[in-house]
């Protein structure tokens, strides 16, 4: 079970992308940089604690706020082809369709969507990408019905797309 830091890390990653993706470009690389070494390290360090997790998770959280700022087209090609592979598996497994010996087919399907839809049509894509990354932060660590978490997820996207495409969020 993740610490309450944790949780709370993730829902306040989760709403910052939610509702900023598309203006901190480098705030949705960093959190698909945080997504992917949460889960290499989950891969990697198997049965390592949750500070550790945390601190190769945090570590690639901020290589990739660095690849946003220093190498911006590759930053997006990545993150557009995680970001899109992270989110084909979870939305499959939350619809009991995907199972883990198969995983990487729809990570791998979903990854080239990501990145061709965010190199190809950046802000469009951004504001989908960046509000289903934020959304699948939020509802993931709280403890719901798979049918109450499906509701919340598309409600935080459709809010999260809205508020970047019509810059409710400004700051």
């Amino acid at each position: 079970m993740k610490g309450q830091f944790a949780i709370v890390l993730q829902v306040l990653l989760g709403v910052s992308v939610l509702l900023f993706g598309r203006k901190l470009f480098w705030l949705f690389v960093a959190a698909v940089g945080f997504i992917a070494g949460v889960l290499l390290a989950g891969l990697l360090f198997r049965g390592a604690s949750g500070p550790v997790i945390l601190i190769v998770a945090a570590a690639f959280g901020v290589l990739g706020a660095l690849l946003a700022v220093l190498l911006q087209r590759l930053s997006i090609a990545v993150s557009g082809f995680i970001a899109g592979g992270y989110v084909s598996v979870v939305m499959l497994q939350h619809w009991g369709r995907g199972t883990s010996a198969h995983l990487w087919v729809p990570f791998l399907i979903g990854g080239i969507l990501g990145a061709l839809l965010l190199s190809m049509i950046f802000d469009p894509a951004l504001i989908v990408l960046s509000s289903f990354i934020g959304s699948v932060l939020v509802v993931q660590p709280l403890p719901m019905s798979p049918v109450h978490a499906g509701l919340l997820f598309i409600l935080l996207a459709a809010a999260g797309m809205i508020a970047q495409a019509f810059e409710v969020t400004r700051f």
